[in-house]
């Protein structure tokens, strides 16, 4: 019995152990995907898997999964405008500019990009100046993400995408509750991208309202994914320059 045990042994010390341990050891590779989580860019992301789909099980950025659809900035996570990479714009305390990106394609940044308004919000102006505005100069905005997860500004990891408007409608939402019984969907907020003089571009309805950005465009306008505590979600297309979160869920045609 113990001469046996000594070639079992002898075996797995020349295998390295990846025969005999039924744990992988991930630490020298900052970014890593398995059957049950995700590593990537710093934070572990658990995987749930609802209606056929696979779902990170928190919002891009957010430290920790929030244990009900309210919580804080670590478990909320960032908001994006969207198309653009993760390049620190997406930060709660991101820096602000009026300068307009020239080239869209994975240029780094850093910073939230606003229009200075001064007057009435209920302006025809301020409206009509609010309804077209863009973080960039020139862009072909479906080259930028898109359904497929091969867009050229792609924030989800490898395999994965912004989830599509299909995939939201996959969950069947009633309300806030019941998206964050399914996936851990959260009441994310938004980040507005009008500087009233002297004020900061406001963060709003955190944990009142949910707001995601869909991979999925009409009319040359992103469709973002909108619910709250009693109401039925909703469709809506909206300006590329507002902040809102993100979630990934997994390509199909991909296999582990």
């Amino acid at each position: 019995m113990n001469y046996q045990i000594k070639i079992i042994s002898a075996i797995c010390t020349t295998l390295f152990f990846i025969s005999c341990s039924d744990k992988e050891d991930h630490s020298l590779n900052k970014n890593y995907e398995t059957d049950m989580e995700v590593s990537y860019n710093g934070n572990v992301y658990k995987i749930i898997e609802y209606n056929g789909l696979k779902w990170l099980d928190r919002n891009l950025g957010a430290k920790v999964t929030c244990a009900s659809p309210k919580g804080g900035a670590e478990c909320l996570g960032n908001l994006y405008q969207w198309g653009r990479i993760e390049d620190g714009h997406e930060k709660l305390n991101s820096p602000i500019s009026e300068k307009q990106i020239v080239n869209c394609n994975n240029i780094s940044n850093g910073s939230f990009i606003v229009n200075t308004i001064e007057g009435d919000l209920r302006s025809d102006e301020i409206i009509a100046k609010y309804a077209n505005q863009t973080w960039f100069n020139s862009c072909n905005i479906e080259q930028l993400w898109n359904e497929n997860g091969n867009g050229f500004n792609e924030i989800c990891p490898t395999g994965w995408h912004v989830a599509t408007k299909q995939d939201f409608e996959s969950l069947h939402a009633a309300n806030a509750k019941d998206a964050y019984d399914k996936v851990k969907l959260v009441l994310s907020g938004s980040r507005l991208a009008l500087r009233r003089k002297h004020i900061k571009p406001e963060i709003v309805n955190r944990n009142i309202i949910g707001e995601y950005w869909t991979s999925s465009i009409s009319r040359n306008h992103p469709i973002s994914f909108i619910f709250s505590a009693n109401n039925k979600p909703i469709f809506s297309e909206s300006q590329v320059v507002t902040g809102k979160a993100v979630r990934c869920v997994k390509n199909v045609q991909t296999s582990y």
